[in-house]
């Protein structure tokens, strides 16, 4: 309760201090929330009617909910800003909860003060944005999977019991329905989770050498995830003539990310033929990306690490897209001054360099504690490397890697809790 309250305050006194100020990607989510509110097609240009799916339509409909409540012309963000709380104060606890499950209860209270703290975090107050949700919704399905691991002992007389005690055998089928559900809104808002069911039930193979129940749990939860997203892609069938499970970007980023100009980061796409429709200019797209990289595998191969190494170089996209809402507060938030933003922007960075130092540090003392098989088969080291892999083969942002700060922070709360525990020994009986 203390980390939950120490959670709030700070994104409180941040948002009571930043206003809400829409910008860049932020502004097109909120303009599709609010026309959904007012029952207009899903389209992520404003200037056109016709229905769209190029980015999943979850985190637009999750807002959208709030603004058929409150109006945003009477109620302006508030309302925005009151869910983005709720939403960041779920991702501390599930944060906290996974590394408890994980890592045993004083590595769950570090990950929640590490979590608590976050810049990017509290930043996100004020952002309308598909992160937090996104890892929200993630934590849940991944905090529901029985027995995704076992828990490595780490605290003072524990056993190294299974963490499936948490989820009872007479309760595993409506937890890996629950999970299933989780996935499923996770995949509405960013489709790389779709692929968790198979990265969760492989985990489980990894570490227990078990074949058949993990496979069987994937695919009960796999089911529930395609089934969850159906009516989705039915509408995207009768809009686009062809089959489109979640979104019509995937090509795209394929492109951005595979091309004789690519830089690895957001790039405008080409004029194609009007005649095609936003699936068809997708499609192709990927095609041709695909097609770049078959002529060049070893450049592919040495773009791709680039782009891994790259996606953790830094961690400002929180300030960057506050950047209006930071320059009504002060006029040294301000582009010709910019000495406030680029603090901000260095204390961001910051802590991220110092979670992922000590997140490291975790690593190791895992791989010695548990083996080192069972360190590099750990869910968080195994999603640390599947989301890195996923956008140095596509396209990279800084908050891309925004999804794997809770693993991170896990990591990073071993050796805390180690220095936390060796104290309390050396204290006097």
């Amino acid at each position: 309760m203390a980390v939950m309250a120490l959670a709030l305050v700070v994104r409180l006194v941040w948002a009571v201090v930043v206003p809400m100020s829409p910008l860049s990607d932020c502004a097109i989510y909120d303009g599709a929330a609010q026309r959904l509110a007012r029952g207009l097609p899903y389209t992520i240009d404003a200037a056109s009617s016709t229905p769209s799916a190029h980015w999943p339509v979850g985190t637009s409909f999750m807002y959208s909910l709030v603004y058929r409540v409150f109006d945003p012309g009477s109620w302006g963000y508030r309302p925005v800003v009151a869910l983005n709380l709720v939403v960041s104060m779920a991702v501390v606890w599930l944060s906290m909860a996974v590394a408890r499950k994980w890592f045993g209860a004083r590595a769950g209270t570090v990950t929640g003060v590490l979590m608590a703290l976050w810049p990017m975090h509290i930043e996100y107050t004020t952002i309308i944005g598909s992160e937090p949700v996104f890892t929200a919704l993630m934590l849940g399905g991944i905090l529901l999977w029985p027995n995704s691991a076992k828990k490595s002992g780490l605290e003072s007389g524990e056993s190294g019991s299974s963490a499936a005690r948490q989820c009872p055998a007479i309760s595993r089928i409506p937890c890996l329905l629950a999970s299933g559900l989780c996935l499923a809104a996770a995949t509405y808002v960013r489709p790389t989770s779709l692929l968790f069911p198979g990265i969760l039930a492989g985990i489980d193979v990894l570490r227990t050498r078990r074949l058949l129940m993990p496979i069987g749990r994937g695919a009960i939860v796999g089911a529930v995830v395609i089934a969850a997203l159906l009516p989705w892609s039915f509408r995207n069938q009768r809009v686009f003539h062809q089959f489109v499970l979640v979104s019509t970007n995937t090509g795209t980023n394929m492109w951005m990310g595979n091309n004789p100009d690519t830089t690895g980061y957001y790039q405008a796409p080409p004029q194609m033929d009007d005649s095609l429709n936003e699936a068809q200019k997708d499609k192709e797209l990927g095609r041709i990306g695909k097609e770049y990289i078959r002529k060049d595998l070893v450049g592919f191969v040495k773009r791709s690490v680039v782009k891994a190494i790259r996606l953790h170089d830094r961690e400002t996209i929180g300030v960057a897209w506050n950047q209006k809402g930071l320059e009504r507060v002060s006029s040294a938030f301000e582009p010709k001054a910019g000495s406030g933003t680029k603090g901000l922007k260095a204390v961001s960075s910051g802590y991220w360099y110092l979670m992922l130092l000590l997140g490291a540090a975790g690593g190791v003392i895992l791989a010695r504690r548990d083996g080192l098989w069972q360190g590099i088969t750990h869910p968080t080291v195994v999603f640390f490397a599947y989301f890195t892999a996923v956008h140095a083969i596509v396209v990279i942002q800084d908050r891309y890697h925004f999804p794997i700060t809770p693993m991170v922070a896990a990591l990073a709360s071993l050796p805390i809790a180690m220095l936390i525990r060796g104290r309390a020994d050396k204290k006097p009986a």
